[in-house]
């Protein structure tokens, strides 16, 4: 690495750096007093708030890594452009590419970082902090249910895979249950459908106007359907298991979600759909790292004659930022709900405004 390269990630990391620690205080500060009541009227021990914090760090450091890339950028080329190094590299004869090329370099260096902390310790990190707020601060909402869930999918245990188009959990009922077994290879052997199915106790479901059937390799029906007015199953999963469907996404890594995802495909679209955005969007979220510095470079080096627009730039560009999460939420808001296709929703924003960043930089 050259003594120029290593000086502008030196000035970009500084602000960099700075900035995602500010972003994790801020984080803490508002989280402690948002909680305070809570914590104190639990009595939750010190030592499970230290493990709750020091657990948010991964969770924190990857949803704002991109706009503390953005800051960084920005911050270290105006302050360049503010003491006219800009202008002595322009004057030696480097292209504006060459010059911000390290920038370009850390930011693949923090979005590889960033997929790292994705699949290998944010998964770890949501479900300790997910366990505390259960198991402290949510004693009392803990009965406090939705009334009505729409296309519920649980891979649960025995091979068992459940699909149900409505789940009341207050009542306890499963709407148009769908139950599929496999075998130890994981291939269908049998399907189950109910028109409903109700919690009785002791790990029983019983089944309302069900149709069993016995599946072949292929998943074709080898035997005559059974009826069955009603039936009882002995099943683990239990009405909470349900509930804790999203949250059990979560903790998922990407290879344990892909997995989940092939394994519950016979649910329908509707299901998948919104699974795959979210598997998608493990990989292109951390990507907002490098796309946001190529969006911020231009900012701060056009027009690069006026320092009056040096903060101009640096204001623009944190809106941008902002800006950025509000187009990825209605990317992924509309891919969940079919109107984009998955793929196009997990990367909607990333594409946009990398198309964006380029056509800025060419035009400096």
């Amino acid at each position: 690495m050259k003594i120029l390269d290593r000086y502008l990630v030196r000035q970009f990391l500084w602000p960099f750096c700075f900035s995602l620690l500010c972003f994790l205080f801020l984080y803490w500060l508002i989280d402690l007093f948002t909680h305070l009541d809570d914590f104190l009227k639990n009595q939750v021990p010190f030592w499970i708030l230290i493990q709750y914090y020091l657990a948010t760090i991964p969770i924190v450091l990857v949803q704002t890594s991109p706009l503390a890339s953005i800051t960084g950028a920005i911050s270290s080329l105006s302050q360049l452009n503010r003491t006219q190094e800009l202008m002595a590299m322009r004057s030696c004869g480097l292209s504006w590419y060459r010059i911000c090329s390290p920038l370009l370099v850390i930011g693949i260096v923090i979005t590889f970082s960033a997929l790292f902390l994705n699949d290998r310790l944010i998964p770890q990190a949501m479900m300790v902090t997910h366990a505390i707020k259960e198991e402290h601060l949510e004693r009392e909402s803990q009965e406090a249910h939705p009334s009505v869930i729409e296309n519920v999918a649980l891979y649960g245990t025995k091979n068992r895979m459940f699909y149900a188009k409505r789940y009341d959990p207050n009542e306890k009922i499963l709407y148009d249950l769908i139950v599929f077994i496999d075998d130890t290879s994981h291939r269908p052997a049998a399907k189950i459908v109910a028109e409903r199915a109700g919690w009785i106790v002791n790990d029983k479901w019983k089944l309302y106007s069900c149709v069993s059937y016995q599946l072949g390799a292929d998943g074709e029906i080898i035997d005559k359907p059974a009826y069955y007015e009603e039936r009882t199953m002995d099943l683990d999963e239990t009405p909470q298991s349900f509930l804790k469907m999203e949250s059990q996404i979560l903790f998922m890594k990407y290879g344990q979600l892909e997995d989940y995802i092939d394994r519950i495909a016979v649910s329908g679209k509707n299901v998948t759909r919104r699974l795959l955005v979210e598997l998608y969007s493990r990989v292109s979220f951390p990507f907002a790292n490098f796309v946001l510095i190529l969006v911020g470079i231009p900012f701060a080096i056009f027009p690069h004659q006026q320092k009056k627009w040096l903060f101009t730039g640096i204001g623009v560009c944190v809106i941008i930022g902002i800006f950025f999460y509000a187009v990825n939420s209605i990317s992924i808001s509309l891919g969940k709900t079919g109107i984009l296709p998955p793929w196009l929703g997990a990367w909607g924003a990333d594409l946009l405004f990398a198309g964006l960043g380029v056509y800025l930089l060419r035009e400096s």
